[in-house]
């Protein structure tokens, strides 16, 4: 029915996805929030929403289920939830219908919406472009500073007579106008793609930065342990300089005895 994604577990961030209704698509958004759901469908101009509380939950299942009575129905609509585009059979802007199967048996479930005001949402999802926009923005002006030096080695190479070996290795000079102008994106503007894109590389980007700073907190906690064994291969000469240690032994032999030499 639609693109999908995989999510593991609902918590307060919105987990969003695309989905068709009607031949249009439409980003479906979920997130838990002190024991409800909240689920979200936009088309990033008109918006629809349902809070879904644990007493709804368990009510609407006992509706729809009554042979569920004994199973843990908020673990199976999570579940749901988590990938509606999957489980959705039947889509409109006032109802989804989702349907899955568990220990042979149908498991129905209903999203009832009510178009809400957006600006309940535009400022969460303007923080997410903004702080997304800011980081790719930062990388390029890296990126692009990356080239230039790198091009900058490759004329001090091209100077010194070296010459690449094959042909088909060898690339023009950087040039960020050309990079710019002639290399600009001329597909058409998927909004509904560039968002989920978006929101994908700023989880990704949150998940790099708290592995960092993990890291960090990781080894400000290990001991630093220093053995005499240690601090004898930190000062060894094999580790300070490039020269063999059988003529470091030697010269030191030769410097040896010449010490004794003179002090006789």
């Amino acid at each position: 029915m639609s693109d999908s994604a995989n999510f593991n577990f609902l918590d307060d961030s919105y987990k969003y996805q695309a989905l068709n209704i009607s031949g249009s698509k439409f980003l479906i958004g979920v997130c838990k929030k002190n024991g409800s759901r909240n689920i979200i469908l936009t088309n990033l101009k008109d918006f629809y929403e349902e809070n879904i509380s644990k007493e709804i939950i368990v009510s609407r299942c006992q509706d729809l289920n009554p042979a569920f009575e004994e199973y843990n129905v908020e673990e199976i609509v999570d579940n749901l939830l988590l990938n509606i585009p999957k489980y959705a059979t039947t889509c409109s802007l006032d109802q989804i219908e989702l349907e899955s199967k568990i220990d042979d048996a149908r498991f129905w479930f209903h999203i009832n919406l009510k178009q809400c005001n957006p600006q309940k949402f535009n400022e969460s999802l303007l923080e997410i472009f903004f702080t997304s926009f800011y980081e790719l923005y930062n990388r390029y002006n890296q990126l692009t500073n990356i080239v230039y030096q790198k091009d900058r080695e490759i004329e001090e190479y091209k100077a010194e007579g070296i010459k690449l070996l094959r042909n088909s290795m060898i690339t023009e000079k950087f040039s960020k106008e050309v990079f710019e102008t002639k290399l600009k994106n001329d597909k058409p503007l998927d909004k509904i793609n560039v968002f989920l894109e978006v929101m994908n590389y700023n989880k990704t980007a949150k998940q790099i930065a708290k592995l960092e700073v993990q890291d960090v907190e990781k080894k400000d906690i290990e001991p630093k342990i220093t053995t005499k064994n240690s601090s004898k291969r930190k000062s060894s000469c094999v580790l300070r300089c490039a020269v063999p240690p059988t003529k470091l032994s030697r010269a030191s032999n030769i410097q040896n005895t010449k010490k004794a030499e003179f002090q006789l």
